[in-house]
Order: C-alpha cells, then structure tokens, then sequence
C-alpha cells in the first residue's frame, strides 16, 4: 500500500505541475516566450490523472481502518465524508470535473487558473502539515505546492513541449526573476512547513527515522537543483547566442532533477513524521 500511494503523490506533483505550466504560460504574451504545442488529450488525461491520484491517500486510510477482507463499506464512506483527506478529494473531484470542461472546450484562461487555484488548496486542505497545524498547514503547503507547480510546469513545456526557442531572451527576462521568486517561497514555505512536523533540534535525530532520511535525501538533492537553475537562468542566457548549445538539454536535465525531489517528496508523504 505504501508503494501505491507514494506513486500516486508522485504522479499528481506530475499532472499538477503539467497543469499549472499551461495556465501560466496561457498568460505570457507570445513574444515573450518560445512555440510551446501541447496536446490538449495530454491535458485533459492530466486532469483525470489527478483525480485518480489523489485517491491514493483516501486508500491509505481506507485500508488503515478496513477490517482485511471488506474494504469499501460504511465506514469508508464516513471516511469520505468526516476526514480531510475524504472531504478534499470529493472537492478535487468536482474541480477536477469544471476543469476537465473548461480545458474541452477551449475555455476562459482566467476559469481554468480558478479550477486548478481550487484544486491545489485542497492538496493543502488535506496535507500532513495541515491536520497538524489547520491555517499555517493549509496556507504554508498550498503556497508551497503552487509554487512547485508553477516553477515545474514552466520548465516541463518550454523544455519538453517548445518547438523553438527563437524568444529564449525575452522568456528569461521575465522567468529568471519568477524562478527566484518561486524558489524563495519554495524554501520559506517549506521550513515553516518543517519546522510545525520536525523540531529544529531534533532534526539530526531524525535522521535514524525514515521520514528523516527522507526529508533529509530531499534537501541534499535541491543543491544540484539550485546548480542547474543558476546555470539554466544566468549562464546560458549569456551564451544563448552561439549556436551549438543545446539549450533544451539542460533544461531538461533540470526537470529530471525535480523528479527526483518529487519522488522523494511522494514517499515522505507516507510516512509517519516525528510528530505522530
């Protein structure tokens, strides 16, 4: 079961970031960044995928309560119903659905930013940090993952999705500074949200735990993320002009790195902090 459920938190930081990146970059003038095609199908099964993802927590609880043989009965619908994680998937689900119509029919860009807002206050809603902490959880790890998302998804369609980068310079004129500024919320928002599951005394100590040891592999692995982000925003704006450098490719190797934290990520959110 804790397999399952870590996939499936690493999928949804997948299908969110994807998500965030097209509503974004929906509002970027098209000068101002690269031909960025993207099926709409792969967006319209990112908004299923969320949906199905999102469920694995549910599970989780599901099958804490079951009694090893009738899992989905009375109690797992008081399941859905009384607790955090049950009450925000029903409400991602509804979102999920106004999206999924808006995104089909090629609608307002303002209405998809309002559905997918709503979506990621509910992975706040429903995280760890908020059933220990209700307002700093909910608002410290909503900020957190929209940050996440929009740093991600950026970075997955201009690297992945671009058809040329003939606007690189004026992209990174506007996107350098929001990396920085994503990046300053990313690390404030996530030491706020430690410091309410971890005490910052215990936090070598907690290196004998496996939440420790994750939480502690995923802050060694934002240091070769920091090194790809200096040299994707500052170097390579320097040298965009020769020709053979494969500006793509670094770009991708940065998001390959932020799979990694993701994965990391997806598995600390099984397992038991320090608190608990």
């Amino acid at each position: 079961m804790p397999f399952i459920v870590s996939l499936s938190e690493f999928f949804n930081y997948i299908f969110y970031s994807i998500l965030a990146g097209h509503v974004a970059l929906s509002f970027v003038p098209d000068e101002k960044k690269p031909k960025i095609i993207i099926p709409k199908p792969m967006l319209l099964l990112s908004i299923l995928g969320i949906f199905v993802s999102t469920f694995g927590p549910v599970l989780q609880v599901i099958y804490y309560f079951s009694d090893g043989s009738n899992y989905f009965n009375q109690k797992s619908w008081s399941i859905l119903t009384d607790f955090q994680v049950g009450k925000a998937w029903i409400f991602i689900g509804w979102m999920a659905t106004f999206l999924w119509m808006t995104v089909y029919v090629e609608g307002s860009k303002y209405l998809q930013a309002f559905w997918l807002l709503l979506m990621i206050l509910a992975v706040g809603y429903a995280s760890h940090v908020a059933s220990l902490s209700f307002w700093t959880g909910l608002f410290s790890h909503s900020i957190h993952f929209l940050a996440v998302a929009l740093w991600t998804g950026i970075l997955i369609h201009v690297a992945w999705f671009a058809k040329n980068l003939s606007n690189w310079t004026s992209f990174l004129k506007w996107f350098t500074p929001f990396a920085i500024g994503c990046m300053v919320i990313i690390l404030t928002s996530g030491f706020s949200m430690m410091l309410v599951v971890v005490d910052i005394s215990d936090y070598i100590n907690s290196w004998v735990l496996p939440y420790g040891q994750m939480l502690l592999l995923k802050h060694i692995s934002i240091i070769p993320l920091l090194a790809f982000a200096l040299i994707n925003g500052i170097l390579l704006r320097k040298l965009s002009a020769q020709p053979n450098l494969n500006i793509r490719a670094w770009l991708k190797a940065e998001t390959i790195i932020i799979t990694v934290i993701f994965f990391f990520t997806s598995i600390l959110g099984t397992s038991s902090p320090p608190s608990r």
